[in-house]
């Protein structure tokens, strides 16, 4: 209940609607699983153009002295950056992957990351705050595997568990996500969710009314996720439990590698 894309031309197109449309905070979140060192921009969750105008929630880049890093871009007089240090991503492992953006042009996007059941951490990374206002995006698409289908910045590997914000998350619903909770138990202000069904077209947005055209893609194992029994549950806090003891208290449904 994945999907792979092969970095060619495989994308999902959710199009566009008022409800993510140019959001000020936000938080955007992608379970993300690589085959191969990234040596290039590749885009995975992004709402921008093909003048550059909108946002890049999630992007994968690589050379340098480091491969397989993410950045995040709001688009402004001078763009609001953040990029990490250092790799993020990790070839043949499903990462949850995660950035905020409080709003505003004095304050750079955040970005976080964790093996998927682990103990999520903001990463290093260098930044870069706005000019004098951010640009509309109301015109662009919401893509999952690229920013536009006529350039080059196809996703290459697996993807699960697209989500968006119109708020930055708490965190503990950061830690949450990062152990493997799936973003059904936090609809607080999501404006945007796609499991990756990975079975039918079109894909399904599960917060608005927009859903996604599939180009190529094909079928990928879930990775290991929590669901609640009830969606639309909200999990008040998970602060000192962990993925496996809130699997083993009953109370929700894990889909995992296998699972159908």
């Amino acid at each position: 209940m994945a999907r792979t894309f092969d970095g060619v031309d495989d994308q999902i197109a959710f199009g566009s609607e008022a409800a993510i449309d140019d959001l000020g905070p936000f938080t955007a979140c992608a379970i993300v699983r690589i085959t191969g060192n990234v040596t290039d921009e590749r885009q995975i969750f992004t709402k921008m153009n093909s003048l550059y105008t909108g946002k890049m929630f999630l992007a994968a880049a690589g050379g340098g002295g480091s491969n397989n890093k993410i950045f995040v871009v709001v688009s402004a007089s001078d763009s609001i950056y953040a990029e990490s240090a250092a790799d993020v991503l990790v070839v043949d492992t499903w990462r949850v992957v995660i950035s905020s953006w409080a709003g505003g042009t004095a304050v750079s996007p955040k970005i976080y990351a964790c093996t998927i059941g682990g103990a999520l951490a903001e990463v290093s990374y260098t930044t870069q705050d706005g000019g004098s206002g951010v640009l509309t995006d109301a015109a662009a698409t919401l893509r999952i595997g690229t920013r536009d289908p006529l350039d080059a910045t196809f996703f290459a590997g697996g993807l699960a568990e697209c989500a968006l914000w119109n708020r930055v998350l708490t965190d503990d619903e950061l830690r949450a996500l990062g152990r493997g909770f799936a973003p059904s138990f936090f609809p607080r202000g999501r404006v945007f969710y796609n499991p990756i069904d990975g079975r039918h077209s079109p894909e399904i947005n599960m917060a608005g009314t927009t859903h996604g055209t599939v180009t190529g893609t094909t079928f990928l194992d879930h990775p290991p996720v929590l669901y609640p029994r009830q969606m639309g549950v909200q999990v008040p806090t998970v602060g000192g439990s962990s993925f496996k003891a809130a699997w083993a208290r009953g109370a929700n449904v894990v889909i995992g590698a296998g699972a159908r």
